[in-house]
């Protein structure tokens, strides 16, 4: 039996079906010269089927869950290893230690800093330091209240280690969304809700975020072109709630707010092999994510058998009732810089495959 770092394939199995939230179902029927085993794992979007047979129950099972590994969950060698060392890059830019090609790569909050998600200046960890000794949660509370609108609060992911662990809090107005990872809750909570806060005074959100009322779209300022209240800019807006949660109407959303980004793909407009130095590719996923709330984690670039680049990054889906909870896509290249451009257009075909595609 072949063990993947120190796991047998049909430990990863259920050990990543039950981090993505799927269901998984085995079934081993004794035939005449061997066992078959079939193993079956079901996300909101359909079901993975794959078989395995062996001599023994127990090598059945193993080569389904191999099986389904590889192919139907579109695992690979190094997407595990990249999660089972689990080493994230805490500020992607670090990847080009010629620091001449900027990378975008974002936590969803459109800011490079993986580990203090919104946070990517000494001046910005500076503020939301600050604002842990004020109320910006019952600040953001108060803003949206005459509207009857409630700010809503998800714990993403909760990482490190047992005795040392760090909370990542989504704050979620409409869908605008603002994330923060802290050691507690009750600061992560707080500080994505001041980040939030910060976004609505300063006009600095892009209105796609919400559904506008066109004829007060661009009524932000007042009289004397002075910013307006909260209250009044909020008034402005339709707060529908983030993207619906069944399939089909989370397709028709997705597809409604950001087909038109996708054209590339339909066009066949790739980048040939030598243009990856264009950072079209990263900005563009950097920029959906943001929009739709996707958390991207980004894992420490390797080599892999010393011969090829290899980067890796994860994407949390922030979609209620809605599995798998995040895929993980890799890129390979030459160097650095060509294998993240290739991770990024392979995490954008994925979305395109899942939320547009007929």
């Amino acid at each position: 039996m072949t063990e993947l770092f120190g796991k047998s394939p049909k430990m990863w199995v259920n050990e990543l079906c039950a981090q993505q939230g799927a269901l998984i179902h085995w079934q081993t029927l004794a035939r005449r010269d061997a066992f078959e085993s079939t193993c079956t794992v079901s996300y909101t979007d359909g079901d993975v089927v794959a078989k395995g047979q062996g001599q023994r129950k127990i090598l059945a099972e193993q080569n389904a869950a191999a099986d389904i590994l590889f192919s139907g969950m579109e695992f690979t060698k190094p997407k595990i290893y990249a999660l089972n060392q689990n080493k994230r890059v805490p500020n992607v830019a670090s990847l080009f230690s010629n620091g001449t090609v900027p990378v975008r790569f974002t936590n969803g909050n459109g800011n490079n800093n993986m580990n203090e998600p919104g946070s990517d200046t000494d001046a910005d960890k500076r503020d939301d330091n600050e604002a842990l000794g004020t109320n910006p949660v019952g600040a953001l509370q108060e803003a949206f209240a005459k509207m009857s609108v409630h700010p809503e609060y998800k714990e993403l992911e909760k990482d490190g280690p047992d005795h040392e662990p760090y909370f990542t809090i989504q704050c979620s107005v409409g869908q605008l969304h603002e994330t923060a990872r802290r050691s507690t809750k009750k600061q992560a909570k707080a500080i994505a809700a001041h980040r939030a806060l910060k976004k609505l005074k300063a006009n600095q959100f892009n209105l796609t975020l919400f559904e506008t009322n066109e004829s007060n779209a661009d009524d932000v300022t007042d009289e004397n072109g002075t910013e307006d209240s909260i209250e009044s800019l909020i008034g402005n807006l339709n707060l529908n709630g983030s993207l619906a949660n069944s399939s089909c109407t989370l397709k028709s959303e997705f597809t409604s707010r950001f087909g038109e980004k996708f054209q590339f793909l339909e066009d066949n407009d790739i980048l040939t092999s030598g243009a990856y130095t264009d950072k079209k590719y990263e900005i563009l996923l950097d920029s959906i994510c943001r929009q739709s709330g996707i958390i991207l984690t980004v894992y420490e670039p390797f080599k892999w058998e010393e011969r090829d680049h290899y980067v890796v990054l994860k994407m949390k889906y922030p979609f209620e009732n809605y599995s798998p909870y995040f895929s993980v896509v890799e890129g390979k290249g030459e160097d650095k810089c060509e294998a993240i451009q290739k991770c990024a257009l392979e995490a954008l075909s994925l979305l395109y495959t899942k939320f547009i595609a007929v």
